[in-house]
């Protein structure tokens, strides 16, 4: 940790639930972790000698991660003791078949900076084993058994000191300088090596444990949404009027910014709207208000889950989250894609009955139900930015303010989604209306709207259930 900066602890009624800097630079000057922000990340380097091997067992905690360990963070020296005694039971090692236990020899923990002013957590451990001498052909194994419920960058490395690795399915050297220095070109798909198969050789040059390059940061440049949520948690424990209303018209726009990002719910808006355009904004304005009632709520009560120390991680949770909000996507789709089949839709147009109702008037309206479907859907998943807001406000004794950001920010998430959704509406009405010049295209454009709404949001929703069911 960089030296002049000190760590408080922070206790809220009892529960210690967040960490400030005092004396550093002011939130907007902190880093944003490049794997998110609820990952715990793991490294495990593996010296193999005739008889013995020593782990270099690393773990990058992340913001959440650090800030739900709470109280413990207040005792570093105890807190890198019980993490390593922890890796040197769950780190397996297997010599020849034969199970092989580890102790622990060094332990430490050190904190870093964070994104919206919230601490990450390092840990290091090294570890030994002892065996008899190996024999020509003997297979090790290494396997770090804690990863298995950790999301987040899991690595392996194994290097021989007086054997020769005859065939190994890790690499010698350290892609991530042993996560201080994360490859830019990989943070989209992370390593995921979990295990090591060794083939030792007795004999061979001497070696030591891979080290890491440069003492860089495992941290990066916050820059865009996550640059705006630094500069957002910086003005939360601002005092003023002034500051506080510019503080929560931030947060409104930082969840704006999150709106546009890519997966975000404008597609499934758009469709719907052009399914309801009769009552367009009555519908928009109301599926907006459910998202963002639905969103504060998930985040604030992700937040008691993290500063309460709950043993379940956010990591876990987001991807069922994510399945339930693409199964009620996908049950409005189907439902919609039902009221087509039946013929309500060419009905609602107008068509096939003589009752002189005109072309492109009457659309189908959207029922109480669906808005709300719809809405819950959208607000679901809870925001990791919002999140880092609540606990950051909740770190400098401000959590009212932290909910009233929150509140803020899923406000400016249901109005970017609901201007989609109203643009693309205005567009489908302006296509149905030009389709009405010629009456040759008018049904068959009618038809596509129909169908084609319904299938999009089937389609966005099967296909959220099963990018959140993969990584489960």
């Amino acid at each position: 940790m960089t030296s002049g900066r000190r760590w408080l602890l922070r206790v809220t009624g009892g529960a210690a639930v967040a960490l400030i800097l005092i004396g550093g630079p002011a939130a907007g000057a902190a880093s944003a972790h490049p794997l998110g922000n609820a990952t715990v990340n793991r490294y495990t380097g593996a010296l193999v000698a005739p008889d013995s091997i020593l782990l270099d067992h690393v773990v990058d905690f992340a913001e959440i991660p650090t800030a739900q360990l709470g109280s413990q963070i207040n005792d570093l020296v105890s807190l890198a003791e019980r993490q390593c005694g922890a890796a040197a039971r769950n780190v397996v090692v297997s010599v020849a078949g034969n199970p092989t236990a580890l102790r622990l020899l060094e332990s430490s923990a050190s904190l870093g900076d964070g994104q919206a002013g919230l601490p990450v957590l390092r840990i290091e451990c090294l570890l030994r084993g002892d065996f008899t001498p190996l024999t020509a052909g003997a297979v090790v194994t290494v396997t770090d058994q804690a990863a298995a419920d950790q999301l987040g960058w899991h690595e392996m490395t194994a290097r021989g000191n007086g054997v020769t690795l005859v065939d190994s399915d890790v690499p010698l050297d350290s892609a991530s300088s042993r996560l201080s220095s994360y490859p830019q070109d990989l943070l989209s798909s992370p390593l995921d090596q979990r295990s090591a198969r060794l083939v030792v050789q007795p004999g061979g040059p001497a070696g030591a444990l891979a080290t890491s390059a440069g003492g860089q940061s495992a941290t990066s440049s916050a820059t865009g949404v996550s640059g705006l949520t630094e500069r957002v948690a910086g003005m939360l424990d601002s005092p003023g009027t002034g500051v506080a209303v510019l503080a929560l018209a931030a947060a409104v726009g930082l969840g704006a910014a999150h709106a546009l990002a890519p997966g975000h719910g404008k597609t499934v808006m758009a469709f719907y709207l052009v399914d309801a355009r009769e009552r367009s904004w009555r519908t928009a304005a109301g599926i907006g208000l459910t998202v963002t009632a639905a969103h504060t709520a998930s985040v604030l009560a992700l937040g008691a889950l993290v500063t309460a120390g709950a043993a379940v991680t956010p990591a876990s949770i987001y991807p069922w989250l994510a399945v339930a909000s693409g199964a009620l996507i996908l049950l409005l789709g189907l439902a919609l894609l039902r009221n087509v089949l039946r013929g309500r839709a060419v009905a609602d147009h107008g068509h096939g009955h003589g009752h002189g109702h005109g072309h492109g008037h009457g659309p189908a309206t959207a029922s109480r139900a669906s808005v709300l479907t719809l809405g819950i859907a959208g607000g679901l998943v809870p925001s990791p930015s919002a999140l880092l807001l609540l606990l950051a406000a909740v770190a400098v004794g401000r959590p009212w303010f932290g909910a009233a950001a929150v509140l803020a920010f899923g406000a400016g998430m249901a109005i970017t989604l609901s201007v989609a959704g109203l643009l693309a509406s205005g567009l489908a009405s302006r296509l149905e209306m030009l389709s009405l010049r010629n009456s040759r295209w008018a049904r068959a454009v009618r038809m596509t709207l129909a169908y084609g709404t319904a299938g999009g949001v089937c389609l966005v929703g099967a296909g959220l259930v099963v990018r959140a069911a993969v990584t489960i």
